[in-house]
């Protein structure tokens, strides 16, 4: 409510929203908030159906008009002050490693609507046919509580190493960051160095020579010193940043070895081999995984994709919005762990919250929650939706796992998938 009292900061020009009209700036943030993913004109008579107002149904070219008053930052901004509250209200109940925070960082790629103004903004992928608009997103997720730190999207020319580079001047020194081996580099390692932040990143087999010396050795730890590249000399150099031969990398390798016989190398900064014994690594290495899941939330269950918009500003929207969502459903759920745990005590299994139907749930009451300003009502909506929630639980098989299978899919928009369905 501070932010639409201070709206200046979050609309395109200081006159926007300053002539009364059916959609002011509250429902219009509310409006994107509430993802409308089918034909907006549904959406538009949903929307004020469940706020009582049927009567102030609008045309989609006014919403079209109101929402590019709107600046996406203020959905960042939003996420924040969220994750402040998360993390100053729930100190007893944040799941953490010891004293550090873990922090799983991914990328991926988002296929965009093939228009000229997109193709500007975010950049394109060419084929023999087509030049096709696609967009980067780099996201750095609390893997222990779920929690999308920071996400962003920029054009596909960027790489994921400059994207989480940028993100890492926001990241305390608390944290322990896990990477894959895509951003395995002496420039990115070094980035954590000058900050004093910890890391670990899987690498390849042969990655450089110190590696393939280590892998040789069949030791499990060892800590080894990684001289600087000519491409990261040149890198830095542009940085203004002043490096050469003599500017080495003190590391400690850790081996890996799975199930399936496979071995895997991390590069990490934790060099105390009594609090981090070499052991541990595999585990937590395998927490990163949880930057997927939240790609699978995004991307399927909240249908990032699925854009209201035709413009860059409307996809900046949609984007930030639904990781502003995807916290909010994450945090309810776990409001409901209490109730889920005496449950699961019960039964032969241990069961969690579907995500898929809470987002579902979820959806209109988000925005009652926001514009309800009687404490009891509002304390009874979110009684509903915990209850809601509890009643679509399922149980967790550990332990299984599932060959890849490669579908083609069929040339229509609308087709049914054996293991998912849309909830919203």
């Amino acid at each position: 409510m501070e932010s639409i009292a201070n709206k200046v900061a979050y609309t395109t020009h200081e006159k926007a929203f300053t002539k009364p009209k059916k959609l002011t700036f509250m429902l219009t943030v509310l409006f994107l908030l509430n993802l409308p993913r089918k034909s907006l004109g549904i959406e538009i008579e949903s929307f004020f159906k469940l706020l009582d107002k049927e009567d102030m149904t609008c045309t989609k070219s006014a919403i079209s008009q109101a929402r590019y008053k709107v600046k996406p930052l203020i959905f960042k901004e939003w996420n924040k002050v969220l994750q402040q509250s998360y993390y100053k209200h729930n100190k007893d109940y944040i799941k953490s490693f010891g004293k550090y925070q873990l922090q799983g960082v991914d990328g991926t790629t988002l296929h965009l609507m093939n228009l000229e103004e997109i193709r500007e903004e975010f950049g394109y992928h060419c084929n023999q046919h087509q030049k096709i608009s696609m967009a980067r997103v780099v996201a750095r997720v609390d893997v222990l509580n779920e929690i999308i730190i920071d996400g962003k999207l920029a054009s596909i020319d960027k790489g994921e190493k400059e994207m989480a580079t940028s993100q890492l001047d926001e990241v305390s020194d608390n944290v322990i960051s896990i990477y894959d081996r895509n951003f395995a580099s002496f420039s990115f390692i070094y980035e954590h160095k000058l900050r004093n932040l910890h890391y670990i990143i899987r690498c390849k087999l042969g990655h450089n020579k110190v590696v393939k010396d280590f892998v040789s050795s069949g030791k499990k730890s060892d800590i080894v010193v990684f001289h600087p590249t000519s491409n990261a000399i040149k890198y830095f150099k542009k940085r203004n940043v002043n490096i050469t031969k003599q500017d080495v990398l003190k590391v400690r390798l850790i081996r890996v070895e799975l199930n399936t016989g496979e071995t895997e190398i991390l590069i990490t900064s934790l060099m105390d081999e009594k609090e981090f014994p070499a052991e541990v690594f595999g585990g937590i290495y395998n927490l990163r995984w949880g930057t997927e899941t939240c790609f699978d939330i995004l991307k399927n269950k909240l249908q990032l994709t699925a854009f209201s918009g035709h413009t860059a500003q409307a996809i900046y929207q949609d984007f930030h919005a639904t990781i502003l969502v995807a916290n909010i459903n994450t945090i309810l759920i776990q409001d409901c762990e209490e109730e889920v745990e005496q449950i699961s005590e019960r039964r032969e299994h241990d069961y969690k919250i579907n995500k898929n139907i809470s987002i579902g749930s979820m959806k209109d009451d988000l925005v009652k929650l926001f514009i309800e300003e009687n404490q009891q009502k509002h304390l009874e909506l979110l009684k509903t939706l915990k209850a809601r929630f509890i009643r679509h639980i399922e149980p967790i098989r550990s332990g299984r796992s599932f060959k890849r299978i490669y579908k083609r899919r069929p040339r229509c928009k609308h087709y049914t998938l054996t293991n998912y369905r849309r909830a919203i």
